[in-house]
């Protein structure tokens, strides 16, 4: 009867640690803020079908506002691969996140290839800005998104991101169709 008891403890202690490393609440836990919170009361934003944890990329969005700010519509637009990042500047993730970000596509290689967006949200939070989280499907700050030139969302990243991975990414999404045959 001892063994039993001791079994189910640890079982439970198991469950609930495992349940605190991958919900929503460890994501909020580790620094993200979510955005939802820090819209304006005068936007809505739309649930996600299903569970909204996992999503396929690419994936192609849509928008025929112009509601949205007007940088990222002419990056769209123009079919510019485009890199949007969310930030908190209350949070200090996200101002790692946004550093080490500003650092990969401030480099050579990239001037004539990007566009880099980066928006602050927050108690000032625009609604074109809230729009744009909502067109994006971003609910926590940092949040990053590469767009191709094709208007399909081909890397999302909430949370921290080491910078050689987003390099990694970005290079990827840019060089894909140049490469050497």
């Amino acid at each position: 009867m001892k063994k039993a008891a001791v079994a189910l403890l640890i079982t439970v202690l198991i469950v609930i640690s495992l349940a605190g490393c991958g919900g929503p609440s460890a994501k909020k836990s580790a620094g993200n803020r979510n955005l939802a919170a820090s819209q304006p009361s005068s936007t809505t934003t739309t649930s996600t079908t299903g569970t909204g944890s996992t999503t396929t990329l690419p994936r192609q969005f849509e928008y025929n506002s112009s509601s949205l700010p007007a940088d990222f519509r002419e990056a769209a637009d123009n079919s510019w691969v485009t890199v949007v990042a969310f930030y908190d500047a209350a949070d200090t993730i996200s101002n790692k996140v946004q550093d080490r970000v500003e650092e990969v596509t401030a480099a050579p290689a990239y001037n004539d290839q990007i566009r880099y967006l980066s928006y602050e949200v927050g108690t000032k939070t625009t609604n074109e800005i809230a729009k744009l989280t909502t067109v994006l499907g971003a609910k926590y700050t940092p949040n990053l998104t590469i767009i191709d030139g094709d208007r399909n969302i081909v890397f999302e990243k909430s949370g921290f991101t080491e910078k050689d991975y987003f390099k990694h990414a970005l290079y990827n999404v840019v060089y894909k169709d140049k490469s050497p045959e």
